[in-house]
C-alpha cells in the first residue's frame, strides 16, 4: 500500500465536465508534507497547496487543491487539452481513495482522476 504523501502518483484518466481523457504518463502529482503538491499537467509544472482534514496522509479522507499555479509553456493540442482536464480535476476534487496502487480523486459528483503509484525501481 503507498501513502497519499511522499509517492510520485502518475495519472491515467480523467474525467471533467463530459471530457474523458486517457492520460499519458507524462501527468503526475505528488503531495509532500506538511501540505504541498508538485507534479506536471502534460506540458507545464505546477504547484499547489493541499488540504487534507487534519493533515490526514491514509488511504482515504478528504482533500482539496485550492490554488494551482503553474508554469505557461505551450505544447501539442493534446497535452494541453490534457492538462487543462487535469487541473480542472484537481480543482474538483474533494476526496481521495487508495486502494493498492491507485489513487482516486472524487469531486461531489463521482471520480474525476486516478493515479497508479509510480515505480522507480
Amino acid at each position: 500500500m503507498n501513502p497519499l504523501c511522499g509517492t510520485r502518483w502518475t495519472c491515467t484518466w480523467v474525467s471533467v465536465g463530459g471530457r474523458t481523457i486517457t492520460a499519458a504518463t507524462m501527468a503526475y502529482l505528488r503531495i509532500d508534507p506538511p501540505a504541498a503538491a508538485t507534479g506536471r499537467g502534460g506540458v507545464n509544472r505546477f504547484s499547489s497547496p493541499v488540504e487534507l482534514a487534519s493533515g490526514e496522509s491514509g488511504t482515504v479522507g478528504t482533500i482539496g487543491f485550492p490554488e494551482i499555479i503553474s508554469t505557461r509553456m505551450g505544447g501539442p493540442q493534446e497535452s494541453m487539452d490534457l492538462e487543462r482536464t487535469y487541473f480542472e480535476a484537481l480543482r474538483a476534487a474533494r476526496r481521495f481513495e487508495i486502494k493498492g496502487n491507485e489513487l482516486t480523486l472524487f469531486s461531489e459528483a463521482g471520480a474525476v482522476a486516478t493515479f497508479k503509484a509510480f515505480n522507480d525501481g
